[in-house]
């Protein structure tokens, strides 16, 4: 394995408009690592209260169906790891395969419940490795091996190190093709609404938004109005957070803030023996 395989499958990615060329990209992508199995989740903060989840994978279709009917999510460890970590782990039916002695059943009852159901479709460890993107958003890829750590480990070091690298392309692609389903590709702001949006979101009243831009108050509230409909949201609180939830306006990059550096110049380390 070499970096064609990163070029190849990053290329091949962009190329994606659909899930079931995503779908089909990944499977072969990972079938050159000898890896069979793998799921990728999203969860897109459209809502602060109840974030919307999108998943893809080549799961065998009974298997699937039975963690959606089951409503498994709730009792798998591994979306939990991802919403609330960054690193990759290794487990295993058992516990976590890098924490020596770590076992379900000491501190996770349902978990290890959950796991017993996992074994029954010939799975025995895996690999997640999680991702935070830059617009809030949490997401993860799961590979799941039929074969037990002692065995699968090599294999999915080998992932770790080719799949960890191609991650924030990879889910950036799923969140593009999501996005285009959900018809949130053709949100467009216009650089005055985002203008307008942002100083809102810091607290601003239209009327001194209005006053800070040097445009009138009736002008201010057309643009709010045109973000809400945009947005398709019901008040100026909901544009903000849906706006900075997709990653539709960001804070600007202002270097004249930089409040604290160091200097190469102040202090020099040599490694030279």
């Amino acid at each position: 394995m070499d970096y064609r395989w990163f070029s190849t499958t990053l290329n091949s990615l962009r190329e994606c408009d659909n899930p079931a060329q995503l779908r089909s990209v990944m499977t072969q992508q990972l079938s050159l690592l000898n890896l069979n199995l793998w799921m990728i989740a999203v969860q897109i903060p459209s809502s602060l209260e109840a974030p919307e989840t999108y998943g893809i994978n080549n799961y065998d279709d009974e298997w699937w169906q039975e963690y959606i009917e089951n409503n498994w999510i709730i009792h798998d460890p591994i979306p939990r790891y991802c919403l609330d970590h960054d690193q990759p782990r290794f487990w295993t039916l058992t516990g976590w395969a890098d924490i020596s002695g770590h076992r379900w059943e000491q501190d996770d009852q349902v978990a290890a419940d959950f796991f017993r159901k996992v074994e029954q479709f010939g799975v025995h460890s895996g690999l997640i490795m999680p991702y935070h993107p830059s617009d809030n958003a949490r997401a993860g890829i799961n590979l799941p091996h039929p074969e037990p750590i002692e065995s699968s480990r090599e294999k999915l070091m080998l992932a770790r190190v080719w799949v960890y690298a191609a991650l924030p392309e990879i889910i950036a692609n799923v969140q593009r093709v999501y996005r285009r389903l959900k018809g949130e590709l053709s949100v467009r702001l216009t650089p005055r609404e985002k203008e307008i949006l942002l100083l809102v979101g810091e607290g601003l009243t239209a009327k001194a938004a209005a006053d800070r831009l040097n445009i009138s108050f009736r002008t201010v509230e057309h643009y709010l109005a045109s973000v809400q409909r945009k947005l398709e949201v019901s008040n100026r609180q909901q544009a903000i957070a849906k706006a900075v939830n997709l990653g539709i306006i960001v804070p600007p990059c202002l270097l004249s803030n930089l409040t604290y550096s160091i200097s190469a110049n102040k202090e020099r380390f040599s490694f030279d023996k």
